[in-house]
Order: structure tokens, then sequence, then C-alpha cells
């Protein structure tokens, strides 16, 4: 895929009934600041009741000069960004008197969030619907931005869009998910993991389930050089204790087209034992591999090099990847759109998977063995109890059954998805039969 700009997503939430708030955490402040106040938020599954509260942090990991990337070199968790959500506004404020007790500030910070602030430029966005699946208050709001983007180059960008959608929704890599997607394009011209074998969360998919051993490499060299070639030889001085039997260097370098402009980037090696103590043959080997950080802090990762979130010349994700993918898309939406009551007959509304896909749908052509594997089982129920005779049936005729409440119970199974704790991949509704 070659983008001439530089294009993002984002995931964007829609009014619902949970509320949140978004807040800037810096150590070397007695103060939080609020990036967003406290709004109405699409639907949160992990949201039970007004006085739930969750919290999702990141560290902020993006500098904006040479300044405060020596500043912050070292403070990998010095800076965070916490999204709080909660089942009512004062919820959601009770939170924030127990995270920030000395007040928080209400204007958000600008540009470096440690150093002087810069005036921006606003321009005229346009914003175009690319891929239309449903309800926004239903489905997950993908928006695609691109960054340098001139004022004349409108058209060319949405067209880069138009290609990036096909791409990332054909084949493996995101075309089974389509259906749970709305897909926009923002065009604004202008100039962890667990740190301990035992505490992993893929247990359930690992290859050899009872082998709970991190798999065994070393990095023995990591620096980001921006070494000019033209001063001739640039050497790397490492030490190995011998005890590993395979190597591997990998740098990066700009200026290669050129004759003069050379520049070794970056550079760094590592070394694996052997296949029995390092999977390093089987691409689909799902165990524990460290990864590093600049400051050489290990996580882990279930797969070594297949995975587009390691290796972003991948088109696929790895299966541990792909089962998240599922349930944190689903703590957000259901499977179910609506409940129709017509009089006797009632019709449940769903998002197009399994058996529902559409024939249209590009993963049923491209992903047909997992399109077949996938299946909604629907379930009608009165005080608990099934009525299995409307077993699977999407719309049914309850003319001489009990009147009152009734429930209607979906679960989608997909062989992408192998434990879920919270239940994300079962959606029901209630409603009244007169």
């Amino acid at each position: 895929m070659n983008l001439p700009r530089c294009v993002a997503f984002a995931a964007v939430a829609l009014a619902a009934a949970v509320s949140s708030l978004q807040i800037f955490v810096d150590a070397a402040s007695t103060m939080c600041t609020v990036l967003k106040r406290t709004e109405l938020s699409q639907l949160h599954r992990g949201i039970k009741s007004p006085t739930d509260v969750l919290e999702q942090s990141v560290s902020r990991q993006n500098r904006v000069n040479k300044a405060e990337l020596l500043l912050l070199a070292d403070e990998s968790d010095a800076q965070k960004i916490i999204q709080i959500f909660g089942g009512s506004a004062s919820a959601v404020d009770a939170r924030i008197l127990a995270l920030c007790p000395n007040g928080v500030r209400v204007n958000a910070p600008k540009a470096s969030l440690r150093g002087p602030e810069e005036d921006t430029v606003e321009a005229t966005s346009v914003i175009k619907k690319i891929v239309d699946s449903g309800d926004p208050s239903n489905r997950i709001d993908v928006v695609f931005m691109g960054d340098g983007y001139t004022a004349s180059e409108q058209t060319r960008f949405f067209d880069d869009i138009q290609r990036l959608t096909n791409d990332m929704f054909t084949g493996d890599t995101f075309a089974q998910y389509l259906p749970l997607f709305n897909i926009w394009a923002a065009y604004l011209p202008g100039a962890n993991s667990a740190r301990s074998p035992r505490t992993i969360t893929w247990k359930h998919w690992l290859t050899e389930p009872n082998n709970l051993i991190e798999q065994k490499s070393a990095q023995l060299y990591q620096k980001h050089i921006w070494y000019d070639l033209k001063q001739g030889a640039y050497t790397i001085s490492f030490t190995s204790t011998g005890e590993y039997s395979r190597w591997y260097i990998q740098f990066s370098a700009s200026g290669v087209d050129t004759d003069d402009s050379l520049t070794l980037c970056n550079a760094v090696v590592y070394e694996y034992k052997a296949e029995n103590e390092f999977k390093l043959d089987d691409p689909d080997y799902i165990g524990i591999y460290p990864t590093y950080d600049i400051n050489k802090d290990d996580t882990y990762r279930p797969n070594n090099e297949k995975c587009i979130m390691r290796n972003m010349t991948s088109t696929s994700f790895c299966s541990v990847c792909k089962e998240n993918m599922w349930l944190k898309f689903m703590e957000r939406i259901e499977f179910i759109d609506g409940v129709v009551v017509a009089g006797k007959t009632v019709e449940v509304q769903l998002i197009p998977l399994g058996q529902l896909r559409l024939a249209t749908d590009n993963f049923i052509k491209t992903n047909p063995t997992l399109a077949a594997a996938e299946r909604y089982t629907i379930q009608w129920l009165k005080g608990g109890v099934e009525a299995t005779q409307f077993r699977d049936q999407t719309k049914v005729d309850l003319t001489g059954q009990a009147t009152g409440q009734w429930t209607v119970r979906v679960t989608f199974a997909t062989p992408t998805v192998r434990l879920d704790t919270n239940k994300y991949m079962q959606s029901e509704k209630t409603f009244t039969l007169a």
C-alpha cells in the first residue's frame, strides 16, 4: 500500500447513556488537566449501574520537540491520558476527586504539554462517509484523517482514503469486522502487555498451553544513531554471553537513493536461543515473546513477527489480536440493532454477521471457511425459560404465547474468539408482548 501522505484513524463515540471525561495526568504537576469535559458517551457494556466507573489509561508517547524528548526520555509513565467512563456524571466526578485530590485545570493544554503554548490555525474541514453499515448509535465510527494534504489536494485525499478503506477491508486484516463499522474521511487542508509470563492474558491461545515459559532472546544493542556515513564507517560494539546460537541485526537508513546523503538512523542487535527455546521457524506459533522499549524494559507479545502489530509489512493479525479486537469492539456496541413489535409478531434486527452476512460482504469471498464457521444463536425467553420452538429465528409469531415481558438473547460465535469473560459476544433486549 503506497499512500503519498500520512493518514491516521480514530474511533468516535456518539451519544448514549454513559458519561465520560478525559484527563491528562503529569507526575510533575500537582493538578490534573481536563482534555475533554464530561459528556454523554457511546454505550460501554462494562457499565452496569449509575455508580459504576471504568478507566482506560495510556502513557503519552509523542513528543513535540527535541527538548521535550530529552526531558521525558526516561519517564515513560510520567504522563498519562486517562479516559473515565461512568454510569452517571456524579460517578465520574467522584472518580476525578479520587484521582486528582489537588484539583483540575479545565483549559486543555496545546502543543507541548510541558512547554510553551503555540497558536493554532484553523482551516475549513470536509467530512464524507465512505462506508455506511448502520445507525451510528450502535456502530463503531472510524474517522480517517490526513496530514500534509494541501488545499488543492482534496480530491487526492478522498481517493487515497477510498483506496485505504478498500485495502483494509479486503483480505484477512479487517474484512470480518466491516459490518461493525461506519467509515468516515475528514479532510483538513494544512501545511502494555503483561510483564510476567504467568500474568499474560492469552494463555488460552498458546500453541503449547502447558509451556508457560518466555521465548529466550536478548537485545544486545539498540540506538537511534543518526550518523552521517560520509564521515566513514560506524562501529557497533556489544557483548554476548555466548549462550545463544542465532543473531539478528536490524538497521534503518535514510538517503539510500542518493550518493552523498546516506545516514544510519537506527540499529538493533538481537540474539536468539535454539528453536526448542525460541520458536523462530513457525510463524503461527503463539507463545510469550519478549519486547523491549527504548529503556530496555521488557513486556511480552504473543507472536514473533507475523502479526501486523509487530511487523508493519504483514497483512494479518495474530489470533490473540483478532480476538481482542472483537472484544474491544463489542465492548462499545451491541449485536442487536433493535426489536420491532407489531401485534404478536416480533422481529429482532441484528448486525449482519454469521449466517446473516450479506451476499455482497467481501469477507465471505476472501475468507469462506471462517465466514462459514461464524454463527448467531438466537433465543426467545419468557421468565428466563427459552421457547425452543423459536430458536435461531429473527422473526417470530407469538400468537398464543403468554403476554408480558419477553427477552431475546443473541450470541455470536466465531473461531476467532475463544474466551469471552464479560459476555461481550452476547446481547439481549427485553420487550413487552400485549
